[in-house]
């Protein structure tokens, strides 16, 4: 393991996914962004029917003050039993309480604040110290009127206490940062990392007309005049005969994997410019794009056919009631011929049962939150090909449990014949099987401007993961793209270096927040190729990256990556305090540890680094991978005699791993314990026969020993395997001037 390598910067930002709207350039537009915010009741005089619409929709709903008409559950001296622990759920006249396991792990008593969503589930909020709201795991199942504790059911293959990052009263459950942006409106977040508080606010609960219309005081006073100066209404949002891209633009913000830079600012004519979002491979979704986990719709939606030939979020959805136009295949007939489509000839199932529904086929879902059930929005053609390969799921087994995917191949290709091998999804799986022929693949991918644009991205990632040698040749020309995505995507993926000098140093001067940060990231990596012309601008883009950070410092990712920017600074008290703030906020976040020991290794403290790498192990005694790591480190600072404490028991646990065997061997010959060193690279030569390095380590304990005898059979050995051994006539100088008489 390159130790070094873990100090890289982990970019907090997410991957950028969307390209350039059009520019508002009206002044008076971009003044609009800055109007103040008027509330609900100034829309209704003008907007009846919009206004009904929205207020029976979950976004109306999505966060509301506690009371006898918001609160859905039953708090009538409910229990649920859990791990031992009774949890109550009862009032007090007109609150509502519940008694559950506190930021201790005992009971505690808690007062309910607000209700958090409508429906299929109901969650709650109650007020913490320092600003904080949490949301309770204890939530309350609408459709079958029951209560069931959350985390049991999201996290079943974890053990969740208290001291868990993913416990319901720290910080994966906070509100403020994890939630709020997309159940109120104006929220303004005021994190204060000195104090490590919050004095968040907001215009107006829930996602109310102005979340996603901008502040309207100079809509109003278009509508008091109609002043046909005032550019769009008065909004600085394009909604009237706005296409699928603006429309993706509004609803990006939420129903995305996203990282956000700050407080959200109407103003902004681009995505990038608040905001990244997530690209579509591992671990989020399955190799063929199908979603694995909560991706909120746009991930999915960007790698669809509908997507690209300009669907839009509207064509189906009723925007202000939330809710799909028609429950039935109408829905799909809108556009697609009902003869052709909406028939068995198409679907082959009974019209009155599940595969006649378009959605069931080319939109399955899974549950998320332990009982959400949400459809991808792929809009794919079922592929059991795909799944024979891949282990992807199909929704032709999904609904046929008692079936094999070879009898939905089998099926599918009789009745719509044989499918093309080029999908994307076959060559992510190669990838991540790190298969050689792979990489051509990838190439044609990330330049195929037929793919949708978040598939070329993820190509791009998928590529610099599993092929970090031969990925900058193929991304070094899209540092220039005039697509911003594609150019955001191709940095966060490079390295600074002689190659990509030129085009990563004028990144630092681009429009996109997100790329000059990236450019600025990378370049701090290798600081030693940044001419002096470029410094001034180099420091401000990395004080803007640092803010960004600073923003979200209440997440451990954001500390994590600060103290990393400390390290890479050489300010090590800094370095240290964030890697500790880490630590502190998320014991398992493993990523730190190593840091903070590598940090004290570099300053000669080596005795600490040991101890920081010890407590991870301490509280993360089942992180197998860890205890290979952790020793491999050790044996750097060399500490050999503990190194093979930790090598031997991940060497017990994670079997067969050649390079445990390997590290052990060596350290045993090093500490001249020859036998067991001996038996170990025979291990590996018996165990791994293919691989020539092991055959050759064998001969070279063997010299470095002087077993003469045991060094001229392991050369015979080593020519037999492999005839085009590279040094084949030394070796056979060897063996003929060590072979018996009678043997020569």
């Amino acid at each position: 393991m390159n130790v070094k390598s873990i100090l890289l910067f982990s970019l907090l930002f997410g991957f950028i996914s969307c390209q350039k709207t059009e520019e508002y350039t009206d002044v008076i537009a971009l003044q609009n962004a800055k109007g103040q915010f008027v509330g609900n009741a100034s829309c209704v005089g003008c907007h009846q029917n919009e206004v009904n619409d929205w207020s029976d929709s979950n976004h109306a709903k999505a966060m509301l003050e506690a009371n006898e008409k918001t609160v859905l559950a039953n708090f009538d001296n409910a229990e649920l039993k859990r791990n031992g622990l009774v949890h109550k759920m009862y009032k007090k006249g007109n609150a509502f309480f519940v008694l559950t396991d506190g930021p201790n792990g005992v009971l505690e008593e808690f007062e309910v604040k607000y209700t958090f969503g409508y429906h299929p589930i109901q969650q709650y909020l109650v007020e913490f110290e320092g600003g904080r709201l949490q949301v309770l795991s204890l939530t309350w199942d609408v459709a079958k009127k029951e209560w069931y504790y959350m985390s049991d059911e999201v996290y079943k293959n974890f053990s969740i206490d208290h001291e868990n990052w993913l416990h319901w009263t720290n910080q994966a459950y906070n509100w403020n940062g994890m939630c709020a942006e997309c159940h109120t409106t104006n929220l303004k977040k005021n994190y204060h990392p000195e104090t490590d508080s919050y004095k968040t606010t907001w215009s107006q609960l829930s996602v109310s007309c102005e979340a996603c219309h901008g502040p309207a005081e100079y809509h109003l006073k278009w509508a008091s005049t109609k002043d046909k100066d005032i550019a769009n209404y008065g909004f600085v949002k394009k909604f009237k005969d706005s296409d699928n891209h603006s429309q993706l633009e509004t609803c990006v913000r939420c129903h995305s994997r996203r990282s956000i830079f700050g407080d959200y600012d109407y103003a902004w004519t681009e995505t990038h410019e608040h905001m990244t979002i997530g690209t579509v491979g591992s671990p989020n979704y399955h190799s063929d794009g199908q979603i694995k986990e909560e991706d909120f719709e746009i991930g999915s939606f960007m790698q669809s056919k509908m997507h690209e030939n300009g669907v839009k979020c509207s064509d189906c959805h009723n925007v202000h009631s939330g809710k799909v136009k028609f429950q039935d295949n109408r829905l799909c007939t809108q556009c697609h011929e009902p003869a052709d489509y909406d028939s068995k000839k198409h679907h082959f199932h009974d019209k009155n049962k599940g595969g006649a529904s378009c959605v069931d086929c080319h939109m399955p879902g899974q549950y998320f939150m332990g009982r959400h059930f949400r459809r991808d929005h792929s809009l794919r053609i079922p592929r059991p090909d795909i799944s024979k390969v891949t282990n992807a799921p199909n929704a032709c087994t999904a609904c046929h449990t008692d079936k094999t995917v070879d009898w939905a191949i089998e099926n599918t290709t009789k009745w719509y014949g044989p499918k093309a091998q080029d999908h994307h999804g076959f060559t992510f799986h190669k990838a991540n099987s790190q298969d050689p022929a792979a990489v051509g693949e990838l190439k044609i991918i990330i330049n195929d401007e037929k793919k949708p644009l978040i598939v070329r991205q993820t190509a791009m990632d998928v590529l610099r993961i599993n092929y970090p040698g031969q990925a900058q040749a193929i991304l070094n020309p899209f540092l220039s793209h005039q697509n911003a995505a594609l150019r955001f995507q191709s940095v966060f993926n490079s390295r600074f270096e002689d190659s990509n000098s030129k085009e990563i140093l004028a990144l630092l001067k681009d429009p996109i927040k997100g790329v000059r940060n990236t450019a600025a990231i990378k370049i701090a990596e290798n600081k030693t190729l940044l001419p002096s012309d470029y410094r001034t601008l180099f420091e401000k883009e990395i004080k803007e990256y640092v803010a960004v950070l600073t923003y979200n410092s209440d997440f451990p990712d954001a500390k994590l990556n600060l103290g990393n920017y400390y390290y890479s600074q050489n300010n090590y008290p800094k370095a240290t305090n964030y890697y500790q703030q880490t630590i502190a906020q998320d014991k398992e976040f493993m990523q730190a540890y190593y840091n903070l020991a590598y940090l004290y290794g570099e300053t000669n403290q080596k005795k600490e680094a040991v101890v920081v790498l010890e407590s991870y192990l301490q509280k993360n005694p089942k992180d197998k991978q860890a205890l290979f790591d952790i020793g491999l480190l050790i044996a750097e600072y060399g500490d050999y005699d503990k190194a093979v404490i930790y090598l031997e028991k991940a060497k017990a646990t994670i079997n067969p791993n050649d390079r445990i065997t390997l590290n052990l061997a060596k350290i045993y010959a090093y500490l001249d314990q020859k036998p067991k060193a001996e038996r170990y690279f025979k291990e590996l030569v018996q165990n791994f026969p293919l691989i020539e390095e092991y055959d050759v380590e064998l001969f070279q304990f063997y010299i470095t020993n002087q077993n003469i005898e045991k060094a001229k059979q392991a050369a015979i050995q080593i020519l037999k395997k492999y005839p085009n051994f590279k040094e084949r006539s030394v070796l056979e100088s060897f063996i003929q001037g060590n072979l018996p008489k009678n043997e020569k």
